[in-house]
């Protein structure tokens, strides 16, 4: 059974937000990472190494393995050995870092303000070089490194709700950003690391598990989490450890056996109001809620199978302005409706669409 005892006194700084947290078993050390700086705590006493307190740091990431520390001031970002607890390079931006994570010994990706942009980076003899960017449909919010078929892949939180898909190899060559719509705000993801899967945090939290074509989702029978954290030591029978913000409870356990949903996704970047499938010819109808008019789209199933289809690439129904879709039918020209087995002539065979009009203040 597993127990929690609360400590009274801390070598921790527990007065400021901790933006990450890593233990370094070589030294014997934890390296706290707060608001204010690197806190490195040894034998129960904690010391502050890098003081940021004019600006304070923003976002920072860590890995125990690699040795290595990134975290963002402002617009200044710093490399730090986590060995050696010297900063290895540093860099100042164009614009603010909105998220960032290490891919490697040498490289991590950052997420800009303003811009839009998920940006490559390496370290070559103590400076800093961009290697690669990629724009994004709004700001990142969130980011972990995913391996998948032995190519390491990026998956990206936004600030609109998609997440992005992102091959770090196509970074270099400045391919586009694959997305799909998840939730209606932010999206803040968290890495289950051995599963292949990140996890989408909030009052529904799901699993995100990278696959060929795109994502699939499930989910865990666990509300509102707000943060997690994986559990170290073979010792230790469970290895996350889920907080609930509204039921104000701590969930010990482990994910031992992902079910994946049959299920892909088109992100269309609007509402869909109305959806028909048409058996006889294997289509999918999809009306979607434009500004001044709506838009029909036709999507064959074995293009639903490959859930990165280009928007522009569906055949589409422009319709009038202010002209709305209120329902689909299909019908059987000059033959019986009541219920078409698929033995008519493909010519005989039609989609009714049925619109009006709604203009704005009546």
């Amino acid at each position: 059974m597993t127990t929690i005892k609360e400590l009274s006194e801390s070598p921790f700084d527990k007065s400021k937000v901790t933006l990450s947290l890593v233990y370094v078993s070589e030294r014997n050390t934890f390296v706290q990472v707060t608001s204010v700086g690197v806190n490195v705590v040894n034998g129960g006493k904690g010391v502050y190494i890098i003081c940021k307190n004019e600006f304070g740091i923003q976002h920072a990431s860590a890995n125990a393995n690699l040795r290595l520390l990134v975290f963002s001031s402002s617009r200044l970002v710093s490399v730090v050995d986590l060995n050696t607890h010297h900063t290895r390079a540093s860099l100042e931006l164009e614009n603010e870092v909105s998220c960032l994570v290490i891919s490697s010994s040498q490289v991590f990706v950052i997420g800009e303000w303003s811009s839009g942009a998920v940006c490559l980076y390496e370290i070559q003899d103590g400076e800093i070089f961009l290697k690669g960017r990629i724009f994004c449909s709004a700001t990142s919010y969130s980011m972990c490194i995913l391996s998948h078929l032995h190519t390491p892949r990026l998956v990206v939180g936004l600030l609109n709700g998609y997440i992005a898909d992102i091959s770090l190899e196509a970074m270099l060559m400045g391919s586009a950003a694959r997305e799909t719509l998840i939730r209606m705000q932010p999206v803040q993801l968290f890495n289950l690391e051995s599963h292949n899967a990140v996890l989408c945090l909030g009052e529904v939290p799901l699993i995100i598990i990278l696959c060929d074509t795109g994502f699939q989702l499930t989910g865990i029978d666990f509300n509102d989490v707000a943060a997690c954290a994986i559990i170290e030591g073979s010792h230790i029978s469970s290895k996350y450890i889920f907080l609930s913000q509204s039921e104000n409870s701590l969930a010990f356990g482990n994910i031992v056996d992902l079910k994946k949903l049959n299920s892909c996704f088109l992100g269309l970047k609007a509402t869909v109001t109305r959806v028909k499938y048409i058996a006889w010819w294997n289509v999918f109808v999809i009306s979607v809620r434009r500004n001044e008019k709506d838009q029909v789209l036709l999507l064959m199933g074995h293009e639903l199978a490959n859930s990165w289809v280009p928007q522009n690439e569906l055949f589409s129904i422009e319709l009038l302005e202010n002209e709305r879709c209120v329902f689909f039918e299909t019908v059987v020209l000059g033959g019986s409706n009541e219920s078409p087995n698929g033995n008519e002539a493909d010519k005989d065979k039609a989609i009714l669409l049925g619109t009006t009009f709604a203009f704005p203040g009546e």
